[in-house]
């Protein structure tokens, strides 16, 4: 099994996958996805998952997400077995246990800055009065206070970016996912968006797990790197595997 936590003194573990697997299609058609996936992540901890299109590393994050479950094997985030969830009981995990950043943004374009970040709010059930509260010290946050009542086309790529960093943790989750958050920026502005990520997990004590096809940024970004390949996950030494970076 590989481990995140490197330490003398283990931290407590969040997240443990025993066997993960994942299928597509069936017979001649079979395509393994993921394959006898085992590791521990360990609370607070920062970790980053390299590969390259195709290598299986999104399936993975999907999977940790909640919007996927695996064919086989067992996953546990926070003491909950994530392929024994039945629908209903998915849903409040993605609402309160994990929040994911996307390459895309995701934001909803009739909603303003705020009503973006304030959706997982009223989702949860919560006041007015508490919405208004935590949304805008989620947007302060991000620096964005002066931009809340701004649209998605009315704000630039790092803008759009950082909303979705307060939405996703907006309801304070354990977990926080981010697919390739630098994807559609500049150099300079990923520099700033990911510094921004790592405080926010830092603040807010959030275990971490990117997923990049960058390694530089991964070592920069995380205290531990795997590599994800042909569905398989395994340690890397930066320095001899450069080559995967792009």
């Amino acid at each position: 099994m590989l481990y995140s936590n490197s330490t003398q003194q283990r931290l407590p573990v969040l997240i443990t996958a025993k066997n993960i697997c994942k299928n597509y299609g069936s017979g001649s058609n079979l395509v393994c996805a993921l394959e006898q996936l085992d590791f521990e992540i360990a609370a607070g901890e920062k970790v980053a998952i390299v590969g390259q299109s195709g290598s299986g590393k999104t399936t993975l994050l999907n999977i940790l997400s909640g919007l996927d479950k695996p064919t086989d094997g067992e996953l546990l985030i926070d003491g909950k077995d994530l392929g024994k969830l039945s629908s209903s009981e998915m849903a409040d995990y993605r609402l309160e246990t994990v929040g994911v950043i996307f390459q895309s943004f995701q934001l909803i374009p009739q909603r303003t800055a705020a009503q973006n970040v304030e959706m997982p709010l009223i989702i949860a059930g919560k006041s007015v009065r508490d919405r208004k509260v935590q949304v805008a010290e989620a947007l302060a946050q991000v620096g964005l206070n002066d931009r809340a009542g701004h649209y998605p086309y009315q704000l630039s790529g790092g803008e759009q970016q950082r909303v979705a960093i307060a939405r996703a943790t907006i309801n304070n989750p354990k977990v926080l996912l981010a697919d390739e958050p630098t994807g559609n920026l500049d150099s300079k502005t990923s520099k700033l968006i990911m510094d921004l990520i790592s405080r926010v997990a830092q603040e807010r004590s959030l275990t971490f797990l990117l997923i990049t096809h960058d390694l530089e940024l991964a070592a920069s970004n995380s205290k531990n790197q795997f590599v994800m390949n042909d569905g398989r996950l395994s340690p890397i030494e930066l320095s001899r595997t450069m080559g995967l970076s792009s």
